[in-house]
């Protein structure tokens, strides 16, 4: 079986530097049986962003090839942003919908990037007296933030198994489409917990969860499909999940 290589994370996301205009989530995830998402976007700068949003399709980002290619919607591509450039005020925030109806026979991932403008591109963004001075009071803010959008097939067909192996949680996928791990957290038998955070694992791919001592237990949420179960697993446990 197929070990995942490079993380969601590392696929999906990029910055320049420290950001002004950025995404709310860093990544975001939909259900099988949705069409769009509203994802927000903040703007921390303390003066008026102008901001153009750009889409990527990250290729075989279960594997070492971590290129990606430009949308053109124009050519009918699988992702529409509605709006696709907005002017966000200082300390506020922007709602953007990203649309995905065509294109769901494989799981895909996303890299939406939120670039601010400069210059001409600026100017015609104003488009009206009023924006003028916005325009002029915005130079300077040109970091680039960029968020992971994951979107699963349609109708996908869940498979997969948890196991515990002297203490080593495994998390084996053998359905076609990705599911989630959530909320996890390491716990001794005390009921001190140490959060792990997130992970996802893709179709044919299995990952490594934690190694468990043996007064240590592991608790979690499943999210397959938007279908969410608890789990807390001890050491003795050898099946934790099974689907």
């Amino acid at each position: 079986m197929k070990k995942l290589a490079p993380t969601l994370l590392a696929l999906a996301i990029s910055h320049q530097a420290s950001a002004t205009v950025q995404p709310i989530n860093l990544v975001e995830y939909i259900n099988p049986d949705q069409d769009f998402i509203v994802t927000e976007v903040f703007n921390g700068h303390d003066k008026t962003a102008f901001v153009r949003v750009e889409a990527e399709e990250v290729i075989d980002f279960t594997g070492e090839n971590i290129d990606r290619r430009k949308i053109n919607e124009v050519d009918g591509d699988n992702i529409a942003i509605v709006p696709p450039k907005f002017i966000t005020p200082a300390d506020s925030s922007s709602s953007v919908k990203l649309y995905f109806t065509d294109g769901r026979e494989k799981d895909r991932l996303y890299r939406v990037k939120y670039v601010p403008v400069r210059g001409k591109e600026r100017a015609e963004f104003a488009g009206s007296d009023e924006h003028k001075e916005e325009t002029a009071a915005a130079i300077g803010i040109d970091l680039v933030f960029s968020q992971g959008v994951l979107v699963p097939k349609k109708k996908p067909s869940y498979s997969y198994t948890i196991n515990n192996n002297n203490g080593e949680i495994i998390a084996a996928n053998t359905g076609d489409s990705y599911f989630r791990l959530r909320n996890m957290n390491k716990c001794t038998s005390k009921g001190k917990c140490v959060s792990l955070g997130d992970i996802t694992v893709f179709a044919n791919s299995e990952k490594e969860i934690v190694e468990l001592d043996k007064n240590e237990y592991l608790e979690a949420e499943i999210d397959v499909g938007g279908d969410v179960t608890e789990i807390n697993a001890k050491y003795s446990d050898k099946v934790i999940a099974k689907k």
